[in-house]
């Protein structure tokens, strides 16, 4: 009897965190965030190339409110937006050292991404503006620019 399980090879069960080059993250579509769909094109998903797949990763992940998500509770996925963005209790200094603090443990789970810096914080009404530069293990500095 077949099983109906594929068996993985041992080498292929090693460190999952490990680095990755941009060439090899796989297949992405692109999201429309507004309005909350993915772009289609003559009926099928629009693919990303490698590059494209690294910042709809990190822009669904700056999208997605920390612990709100049950499917992500056991990981530290999303960023605090509700209790840091729209806090007026909180001093600015704090709420953003918090935030960069939540955007570069959230960063280290994409195996792509090496290092980040030069973190801005822009109000929009009642959004905000993130920009940062991420550094991928290529070399390549993809610059991100969302606003949550």
């Amino acid at each position: 009897m077949a099983d109906i399980f594929p068996t993985m090879p041992e080498s292929s069960a090693e460190d999952t965190n490990a680095p990755v080059a941009v060439e090899n993250i796989g297949l992405s579509f692109v999201y429309d965030h507004d309005k909350k769909a993915f772009i289609m094109v003559d009926g099928s998903p629009k693919e990303c190339n490698q590059v494209e797949a690294v910042k709809e990763w990190i822009s669904m992940m700056l999208r997605l409110n920390r612990n709100s998500c049950k499917v992500f509770e056991n990981i530290n996925i999303g960023i605090s937006k509700d209790e840091l963005i729209g806090s007026r209790t909180l001093p600015a200094g704090f709420a953003r050292s918090e935030l960069i603090r939540e955007i570069q443990e959230m960063l280290l789970l994409c195996p792509a991404i090496e290092s980040s810096y030069n973190y801005e914080f822009r109000r929009n009404k009642r959004t905000m503006e993130i920009s940062f530069i991420c550094v991928l293990y290529t070399g390549e500095n993809l610059e991100v620019v969302e606003n949550v």
